[in-house]
């Protein structure tokens, strides 16, 4: 069904917008690098779409040209976790993303992985009004943090941001235990009909890969940025072999630890 859509039509309908804030903490040793994005939640009948406002601006206008910038892989900078597109069916995640964190504007390949969307969630009897809505706590262990969720059972949307779905109400908050991840609910629009551009470039390279696979790859990136960039023939100076060092030590806090 994804290949489908994605092949053979311009957009993707949805009935219902969440609008989350996503706080996040890129160095775990210095909490000057958390910053704060706003993040979109497209719900439908049977699947949901989540990725950041910027990117949906930036994407309905990319994905109807053709990029004219070639194909980067190679390049000595920060990668950027923001450049992803998840989509939450009733039994599969499937995520979108570049593999260097460049955005389409820059970039012509995007990486593709599935994964189960069944959570293991630990429902608790603990409840408390968020933003003037009746939650329910829940818990989840996943991926190498321990999750904090809030969710309303009186609206019986089974979406959440990021990958967290399945609970018996729509995600109001989630956070880790240790503070370095946190989405907020800042709105819901419901029964409306929203569109969001998927028609995918001509140019665009889609790379079916696994998770473990795309991680092991982007660490590879991440660890030897310097040395791929002279291997491709490249020849950076000595203060870029700095930045890139720098870069590697401080990108060390990832919402799934691999």
């Amino acid at each position: 069904m994804l290949k489908s859509v994605t092949q053979k039509s311009e957009v993707w309908r949805f009935k219902s917008q969440a609008l989350y804030h996503y706080s996040f903490q890129s160095d775990s040793t210095n909490s000057a690098t958390k910053r704060t994005v706003l993040t979109e939640l497209f719900i439908g009948d049977t699947m949901a779409l989540f990725q950041t406002r910027k990117k949906t601006e930036r994407d309905s206008t990319i994905f109807q040209r053709i990029g004219n910038s070639g194909k980067i892989t190679i390049y000595v900078g920060e990668i950027n976790p923001l450049n992803f597109q998840i989509l939450q069916g009733e039994k599969q995640l499937t995520t979108f993303e570049s593999l260097n964190g460049l955005s389409l504007e820059l970039n012509n390949e995007l990486y593709c992985y599935k994964e189960n969307a069944e959570l293991p969630w630990q429902l608790t009897s603990d409840t408390m009004v968020i933003h003037d809505v009746s939650c329910q706590k829940a818990l989840l262990q996943w991926e190498g943090r321990n999750w904090i969720v809030w969710f309303a059972p009186e609206i019986p949307i089974s979406h959440g941001p990021y990958k967290f779905a399945g609970l018996p109400g729509l995600i109001v908050r989630a956070y880790d235990m240790q503070n370095f991840f946190c989405f907020d609910l800042q709105s819901l629009q419901l029964d409306e009909e929203l569109s969001v551009p998927m028609k995918i470039r001509p140019d665009l390279r889609i790379v079916q890969t696994t998770k473990k696979d795309f991680y092991a790859k982007r660490k590879n990136l991440r660890d030897n940025m310097y040395e791929i960039g002279i291997a491709a023939g490249q020849k950076p100076r000595e203060k870029t072999k700095k930045f890139a060092a720098m870069l590697q030590r401080t990108d060390n806090n990832h919402i799934e630890k691999y």
